[in-house]
């Protein structure tokens, strides 16, 4: 009697959450053995193939003796990232198959993009960094363009020459470049009474932004919220418009500037 398995060629890598086939066929005396009870085996490790919820690979032969087993990789018991070789047995009879390497790795990718009159280092592109990695974009403006801030998935940050993400997950970066003066940003600042004040560090031009916060006195760790009070919104030192405080003290109003620069808003209280 003799009973032969044979394994296919596998990825010669794959990445961690991609699916991997070990397929093959098993053959008894040349002709096919059908319902062949089939488990991966990872030879560099003397252990059985197991899914991310620790049950076993398992699969069976069809009526022609080929089997087709799924594995989705995973760095199994902690030991799986790297270079590893592979079998499949055959259960029933205890037959090996050939060996097979391969390599499972745990990357994470990064997308960057580039808007406007400039570029970066590493360019626009996408690009897959081991779990863990610091990776520094730099911000290359074109001649008379300027960085104007920087968009990490999705959240804005300050401009500077570079930024530096770690790749614990997916990230995209992308810098945002403008030939004219920095976008519109704030200073802000509260006068009278206390109010808690809120507002954006920097918007586009004509992009509608909001400015809220709460009026009240503080006495000792008593905090009293103004109802009803008015309050007066300021851009750059020109009125724009009352607001009134609700039961909570809170105000809330939207507003938008069409002029780039550095404004100041305020929020006056003339009550005491």
């Amino acid at each position: 009697m003799s009973v032969v398995v044979t394994l296919n060629p596998l990825p010669s890598s794959v990445n961690t959450g991609s699916q991997v086939v070990f397929s093959g066929r098993v053959l008894k005396d040349g002709k096919a053995v059908v319902g062949g009870y089939i488990t991966p085996w990872i030879t560099s490790h003397y252990r059985y193939l197991k899914h991310a919820d620790g049950t076993m690979v398992v699969g069976y032969t069809d009526s022609s003796g080929y089997y087709s087993i799924p594995w989705v990789a995973w760095d199994q018991d902690g030991v799986l990232l790297g270079t590893h070789t592979f079998q499949t047995i055959e259960q029933n009879y205890v037959v090996w198959s050939n060996t097979q390497s391969m390599t499972i790795l745990d990357l994470k990718y990064l997308l960057i993009y580039a808007d406007g009159p400039g570029t970066t280092n590493p360019a626009p592109g996408s690009y897959s960094y081991t779990t863990g990695t610091s990776v520094t974009i730099y911000a290359l403006p074109n001649p008379g363009a300027t960085l104007y801030e920087w968009a990490v998935d999705g959240v804005v940050k300050p401009a500077s020459s570079s930024i530096t993400v770690t790749m614990d997950t997916f990230h995209t970066v992308e810098a945002r470049f403008t030939t004219a003066p920095t976008p519109t940003s704030f200073f802000v600042d509260a006068i009278g009474g206390t109010a808690g004040f809120s507002a954006p560090y920097s918007v586009r031009p004509n992009e509608s932004f909001n400015v809220s916060g709460y009026l009240g006195y503080q006495s000792d760790t008593v905090w009293t919220p103004l109802a009803g009070a008015t309050i007066s919104f300021y851009v750059d030192g020109a009125f724009i418009r009352n607001l009134t405080t609700d039961s909570s003290g809170y105000f809330s109003t939207t507003h938008s500037i069409g002029t780039l620069g550095v404004h100041t808003l305020e929020v006056r209280y003339a009550g005491t």
